[in-house]
Formats: structure tokens, C-alpha cells, sequence
């Protein structure tokens, strides 16, 4: 082969050459363009899968609560069914029960009635009782000169209570002066809840205690404790001060006939 052939050859192998490597070039190319869509894709679905296990993931949770709700429902729906079964029981029994409330209840108003009587009764024999006491407080104010009258002041504002004392008068003991006044106060001590008696005025002796039966005041408080006769001690009382009262008396006159002699 001569020069001009081998030159053609070589300017055809060279042309080939071009032709084939603006083929390859171009195959590349699209390869690596395959390649970068195939990448973007998978990219793409791995986003997309994604999205889906949280839908996923989301519609399992809402069917979760979803099943929770029914079921709350489905109890709600037994507890209303019992509740209507003990309703539907109870109206089975229901006449019955009203028979036995009505009876009970007439039973109950036939006891008010009772007490309601009874309580007119007492009221009224209290009404009683309250009118002889004062009648006989009355009598013994005007007859035998006894007064009562409350010691101290009030335990608290506007309480209406005293200190528990309580002294006790009497006049119309010394027949040369009907006013004078002979008096004790009478308490509960609240610690021994026992009477006590101070403050006599004016002071028995022993000759006044003894037309009772008793030495001096203390017996006579003892006799008061044993007994619970408030009524009595204050008479046994009065009866030591009219004889205190005598013995001033019969006192005075003695004395009255040793001057004269």
C-alpha cells in the first residue's frame, strides 16, 4: 500500500475514531444522566417512604385510639344496660315497697301524734308548775321575806349567764326590825360539783346552828351534798337566823335587866 492509501486509511481510522469516541462520550453522558435521575429518584421514594411510615405510623396510633373509644363506649353501653335491668327489678318490687313505705310512714304519724300530746301534756304541767312556783315564790317573798338574787356579772357579752352564785335574803326574821336582812351566797364549785356557801351575813354561832341539829356551817353544807334538798337547807338557814335574831334578842333583855339592877 502506498502513502496516499495509508494516508486515506489513517484519515478514515481517525474520523472512525471520533465518530466512536462522540459515541462513548455521548454514552456516558447519558449513563451518568441515568444515573443522577436514578439517584434523584431513589432519593425521592426514600422521602416518600418516609412520609408514609409516619402516615402510617399516625393511622395506627388514631386506630389505637380509635379501638380505646369503642371499647369505653361498648362498657359505658353495659353499665347503662345493668343500670336499666336494676331499674326494670326495681319497678317489679317498686309497688310493694311503696305499700311499705306508706305504712311506715302512717306508723310514723300516728308516734308524731303521740309525742305531740305528750309534749302538750308536759308543756302544759309545766305551765302549771311554773304558775304554783311563782305563786309560792310570791308567798315566800311576802310571807316569810325570801329573796334570790343572781351574784356577779355576766361570763360573756350579752350571754345572759352569771357566775353560777346566787345569794339568798331573808327578812322579816327580828321582830324589832321586819326590813333587816340576814343573807348567804350559795355557789357549785364546777371543779367538785358540790355546793359552797360563803359570805354569811351576819355570822351564825354555834347556838344558832344547834336548833338545827349541827355544830356550824360546814355540817350543814355536808348534810346539803348528801341529800341534794337545796328547799331544806334554806329553810334550816332561815331557822339559824331567826334564832341568831332570839338570841339578840333575849341578849338585849338580859342586858337591859342587869342595868336596871
Amino acid at each position: 500500500m502506498d502513502a496516499a492509501g495509508l494516508s486515506r486509511l489513517q484519515s478514515n481510522l481517525d474520523k472512525v475514531r471520533e465518530q466512536f469516541d462522540a459515541w462513548a462520550n455521548e454514552r456516558v453522558a447519558f449513563g451518568e444522566k441515568q444515573r443522577q435521575a436514578y439517584l434523584s429518584e431513589w432519593e425521592r421514594l426514600g422521602q416518600q417512604r418516609q412520609v408514609l411510615e409516619e402516615k402510617e405510623n399516625a393511622y395506627e396510633r388514631a386506630a389505637q385510639r380509635l379501638a380505646e373509644h369503642v371499647e369505653m363506649e361498648r362498657q359505658e353501653l353495659d353499665a347503662i344496660e345493668a343500670s336499666v335491668a336494676q331499674l326494670r327489678a326495681r319497678a317489679v318490687v317498686m309497688p310493694e315497697r311503696q305499700r311499705e313505705l306508706e305504712a311506715d310512714i302512717e306508723e310514723r304519724k300516728v308516734e308524731l301524734e303521740r309525742r305531740r300530746a305528750a309534749l302538750n301534756e308536759c308543756e302544759e304541767a309545766r305551765r302549771t308548775r311554773l304558775m304554783h312556783l311563782q305563786k309560792a315564790l310570791v308567798w315566800y317573798r311576802d310571807r316569810l321575806g325570801l329573796r334570790f338574787d343572781r351574784v356577779g356579772g355576766s361570763r360573756g357579752p350579752a350571754s345572759g349567764t352569771f357566775d353560777g352564785k346566787v345569794r339568798v335574803l331573808f327578812n322579816r326574821l327580828d321582830p324589832r326590825d321586819a326590813t333587816r336582812e340576814f343573807a348567804f351566797t350559795v355557789y357549785v364549785d364546777e371543779r367538785s360539783d358540790a355546793f359552797c356557801v360563803e359570805s354569811c351575813q351576819p355570822e351564825l354561832d354555834e347556838s344558832a346552828y344547834a336548833c338545827v341539829g349541827h355544830g356550824q356551817l360546814s355540817d350543814l353544807v355536808d348534810e346539803l351534798n348528801r341529800t341534794n334538798d337545796f328547799g331544806a337547807f334554806v329553810a334550816k338557814m332561815r331557822k339559824c337566823f331567826k334564832a341568831l335574831a332570839q338570841d339578840e334578842i333575849e341578849a338585849a333583855t338580859r342586858s337591859v335587866q342587869e342595868t336596871r339592877q
